[in-house]
C-alpha cells in the first residue's frame, strides 16, 4: 500500500485502558483516541508495519529477585563432583552429595542460576554451563572435578511455546548428526580439552521435571550404594529385538553371543529374551512378559541389541515399564538402537526407566539419535572391555572409557561419541559379581533340615530347654541358600516358629514350617 501517514481503527476491546505499540520502530504511541471499546490512530507506516494493542492488565510485570553472591569462578575452589542442578532441585540433592561426601569426595552442589550469573552475564545458555566445567577444570584446585551431573531435564522449546509440557530445567547442547538432524548431546558439556568431541570428565544427567522426580532418582542411588547380596549381582540379562530371522537377527544374536563368550566363563548361561531369533537361537524366543518376569527376578544389566523408537524397544514398552518390581536389584541397562536415550523435549524410553520408583534401571546410557547396526556393535563391545576390566567400576568410567576406546580405530564415525548419553548417577559404582559355576536359577522347592546337638530331633519331638537348633536350607543342587541358629529357653507355654526368611526369596518359592515345643 505504499509508505506515508495512515489512519487505523480498531473496534471491539474490551478493556478500560489500553497501551498501542508500534513494534516494527519499537515504539509506544501515546496520540490516539479511545472510546466503548474502539481504539484509533494515525501513523507513519511502511509497506510492512507491526501494531501491537493490549490491557494494561495484560502486561507481565517483573519480579526482582535478591541476588545471592556466589564465586564459583574462583580457583579457591576444588570438586571431585560438580552436581549442577537447577534451583528446584538444590535442597533434593542433598542426601545424596553427602552420601559421597561420607566417601571422601570433594562435592559441589551448583545452581545453574549462578553460573548464568558469574559466566554469561545473567543469560540463560549452554554455553555458560561448558564455560564453567572448562573452568573448574583448569583452574580449580587439584585434581580436576572427575563427575559432572546435570539436574533437570531439557528442552529446546526453552520459550514455552510448545503445547507440551517439556521444560527447560538444564539445556542441552544440540548438534546436528550426520542423517538425522539435530539431536542432544551432554557429551559436548565436558569435551573441555583439545578440538575433538572426547570427554574429558565422566558426565551423567538425572532428567527430572519434579522434586518427587529428583528424589526418586536420589533415593535409588542411595540404595544402588547399599543394594542387597545375591545371585542376581551376576546376573546380566540380554535381549535383542530384529525384523527378520534371516536378515538383522543373525547379527544381532552373533554380537550378543560373542559378548557371553568373551567376556563370561565357558559355563555362564545368562538370560535371553529375543523377539525374531535367527538360526540356532531359537530356544530363546521371547517377549515382554517373558523379559519383565526376568527383570523382576533382579539383574546386573540389561544389555539389549536392537530396532527401537524414542519409546520402545522391540521386546519391551515404555508402557509396560510400571510392570517392573524389582526393588532394589536395579539393573545398568545399555542399549544399542536407536534413540531411546534421547531426554530433550520428550519422555523418552531411557528416562521412563529410571525414573521408574519400585525398580526399572539405575542407569541407562543409549543414543538419541540414529543408530548404526556395526558402530553400535563396535561400542557395545568396547563398553563390555571397560566394564568388566575391573571391579566397582562407575558407571561414568565405563561410558566414557567406551567411548575412548571406539575414538581409537573408528574416531567419531556415526556420532558415536556425541550421541550416546548417560542418564543417572555417574558416580554409581557397578555392582555386578562374578558368576559362579554353583548359581543356579532353581524354582524347585528348597530342602530344609534341623539338627539339634546330641538329638535325632524330628518335628514335634519333646525337647527339655534350654535348646540350641540350627535350621540350613539347600536347593536341589545343594548351594546352600540360607542358615540360621537359634536358642530357645524358659519356655513355659506351647510355643510355634515359623521359618519366614530365605534370602533372594524371589529366586525361590517361599517355604514356611511350624515346630512345636512343650516346655
Amino acid at each position: 500500500m505504499g509508505s506515508g501517514q495512515r489512519r487505523y481503527e480498531l473496534t471491539g476491546l474490551q478493556d478500560a485502558q489500553v497501551e498501542l505499540w508500534n513494534l516494527t520502530r519499537n515504539e509506544r504511541l501515546v496520540d490516539f483516541t479511545y472510546a466503548e471499546g474502539t481504539l484509533a490512530f494515525q501513523d507513519s507506516a511502511s509497506d510492512t508495519t507491526y501494531y501491537f494493542v493490549a490491557g494494561k492488565g495484560a502486561w507481565l510485570k517483573p519480579q526482582i529477585v535478591a541476588d545471592e553472591p556466589s564465586e564459583w569462578k574462583s580457583p579457591s575452589n576444588g570438586a571431585d563432583y560438580l552436581m549442577i542442578t537447577h534451583e528446584d532441585f538444590y535442597s533434593d540433592l542433598e542426601p545424596l552429595a553427602s552420601h559421597y561426601q561420607e566417601l571422601g569426595m570433594r562435592v559441589q552442589r551448583v545452581k545453574v542460576g549462578d553460573i548464568y550469573d558469574e559466566f554469561s552475564f545473567g543469560l540463560k545458555t549452554p554455553q555458560a554451563i561448558f564455560d564453567f566445567i572448562q573452568y573448574a577444570y583448569f583452574n580449580y584446585q587439584p585434581p580436576s572435578p572427575t563427575y559432572i551431573l546435570l539436574v533437570g531435564d531439557a528442552s529446546w522449546d526453552y520459550k514455552g511455546y510448545d503445547s507440551q509440557p517439556y521444560v527447560d530445567f538444564i539445556p542441552t547442547h544440540s548438534f546436528m548428526t550426520q542423517k538425522w538432524g539435530e539431536t542432544a548431546s551432554d557429551n559436548w558439556f565436558v569435551s573441555v580439552s583439545g578440538q575433538n568431541p572426547l570427554p574429558d570428565c565422566y558426565i551423567g544427567r538425572f532428567p527430572v521435571n519434579t522434586s518427587d522426580e529428583a528424589e526418586v532418582l536420589v533415593q535409588k542411588s542411595l540404595a544402588y550404594a547399599q543394594a542387597p547380596p545375591g545371585y542376581w549381582r551376576s546376573q546380566v540379562i540380554f535381549t535383542n529385538g530384529a525384523n527378520s530371522p534371516e536378515i538383522d537377527a543373525p547379527y544381532f544374536d552373533s554380537t550378543a553371543q560373542a559378548l557371553i563368550d568373551n567376556y563370561f566363563p565357558e559355563w555362564y548361561d545368562p538370560p535371553r529374551i529375543f523377539s525374531t531369533p535367527s538360526a540356532g537361537y531359537e530356544q530363546y524366543l521371547g517377549d515382554s512378559q517373558d523379559l519383565i518376569q526376568q527383570v523382576n527376578l533382579g539383574a546386573a544389566m540389561i544389555n539389549y541389541i536392537g530396532h527401537a523408537g524414542n519409546q520402545m524397544w522391540e521386546t519391551l514398552d515404555q508402557s509396560q515399564i510400571p510392570l517392573l518390581t524389582n526393588g532394589d536389584k536395579m539393573p545398568f541397562t545399555a542399549a544399542f538402537s536407536c534413540f531411546t536415550g534421547i531426554f530433550s523435549n520428550t519422555t523418552g524410553f531411557g528416562e521412563a526407566l529410571i525414573l521408574q520408583p519400585g525398580g526399572g534401571a539405575i542407569a541407562y546410557w543409549s543414543n538419541t539419535a540414529l543408530g548404526y547396526q556395526y558402530n553400535n556393535g563396535y561400542i557395545n563391545d568396547y563398553l563390555f572391555q571397560t566394564l568388566f576390566a575391573e571391579d566397582s567400576l562407575t558407571f561414568g568410567a565405563a561410558a566414557t572409557g567406551a567411548k575412548w576406546e571406539y575414538s581409537v580405530l573408528f574416531g567419531n564415525l556415526g556420532n558415536v561419541i556425541e550421541t550416546y548419553t548417560l542418564l543417572g548417577d555417574p558416580a554409581a559404582s557397578f555392582v555386578f559379581e562374578d558368576p559362579d559355576p554353583s548359581d543356579t536359577l532353581d524354582n524347585s522347592p528348597p530342602q530344609i533340615s534341623f539338627s539339634v546337638p546330641g538329638t535325632n530331633f524330628r518335628s514335634g519331638d519333646f525337647i527339655q530347654n534350654p535348646v540350641t537348633f540350627s535350621c540350613e536350607v539347600f536347593d536341589s543342587t545343594e548351594l546352600e541358600l540360607s542358615s540360621l541358629v537359634m536358642e530357645l529357653a524358659d519356655l513355659s507355654a506351647d510355643t510355634v516358629w515359623q521359618w519366614s526368611g530365605i534370602p533372594d526369596s524371589s529366586l525361590l518359592a517361599l517355604q514356611g514350617f511350624e515346630i512345636n515345643y512343650f516346655g
